[in-house]
């Protein structure tokens, strides 16, 4: 899982800069000035993700990871110069994996990279899977049509230690489009709470937390589950840790449950995926 990574800004220092910090992590590293030139690199193949300005000399990242189709389309990182929730929303519905903050926090920029591009080449093998079966089901007319399938996504908050806050259940409620619970722990680990298509991980408890990711991940129900993992920006190296345990994302976020709440929506509300708590 090496990784062939396409940086597109027009600024040339900063392309240089974070050329050089993946160079020595030992990523493949290519560069762009502008959507244009990166679309081009992009059509020839071979860039397994993007890292992408939020502002380019011929578009912006929310136009350009727009124009990103097909299912073995590069994933895409967008750099923002500031923290803004309405942007971040923007990028994530036109098709990014994530959005970053300038000033980069490396370990954190690292962890993010390894997520993703571990997630999109499970992906892919699926994809190919899938693809293989369904042209030697052609061959012997055991194809089948795949049928329309959409459901109204179960979200489990869970906290690493204690139980969830009522002010924070009930303000993701008003704002989640989902079927919201709130298990303990322990009813989660012994299969009593039933299959949940997202979790959201308070980790209070760093170390708890990160002892509940690894058992959900080696259970059945929680194998395919999207996970968020939400930590206090003093917990930083756990949430680094709980990304490369099988976490899909996490939100750093100052204490306090309103902080969590947000942070919480935005990725939320920002997914494409089919088992996304996108507002309805």
């Amino acid at each position: 899982m090496t990784g062939r990574i396409l940086i597109v800004d027009g600024i040339a220092t900063q392309r240089i800069i974070l050329r050089v910090k993946l160079a020595t992590a030992c990523y493949d590293v290519a560069q762009a000035a502008t959507g244009a030139e990166a679309r081009a690199q992009i059509a020839r193949g071979g860039i397994d993700l993007v890292i992408v300005a939020e502002r380019l000399p011929d578009t912006d990242a929310a136009t350009f990871c727009a124009g990103l189709r097909g299912p073995f389309a590069p994933g895409v990182i967008v750099l923002m110069d500031q923290a803004d929730p309405a942007g971040r929303l923007a990028a994530l519905r036109a098709g990014a994996e994530d959005t970053l903050v300038r000033p980069l926090d490396e370990q954190v920029l690292y962890a993010r990279l390894r997520a993703i591009l571990r997630a999109r080449e499970a992906e892919h093998e699926l994809r190919l899977r899938d693809e293989t079966g369904r042209t030697l089901g052609a061959g012997t007319g055991l194809a089948e049509e795949a049928g329309h399938f959409a459901h109204r996504p179960r979200v489990a908050v869970v906290h690493a230690r204690d139980a969830v806050s009522p002010a924070l259940l009930s303000a993701l409620r008003g704002s989640l489009g989902a079927d919201l619970h709130a298990p303990r722990r322990d009813e989660v680990l012994r299969g009593r709470a039933g299959r949940f298509d997202v979790f959201v991980l308070i980790a209070a408890d760093a170390g708890g937390a990160l002892d509940f990711l690894g058992d959900l991940r080696v259970r059945h129900d929680g194998r395919t589950a999207a996970v968020l993992f939400v930590a206090e920006e003093a917990q930083r190296r756990p949430a680094i840790t709980a990304l490369d345990m099988g976490a899909d994302d996490l939100v750093l976020a100052p204490p306090g449950p309103r902080n969590w709440c947000c942070g919480s929506r935005n990725w939320c509300a920002g997914r494409a995926s089919p088992i996304a708590c996108a507002p309805r």
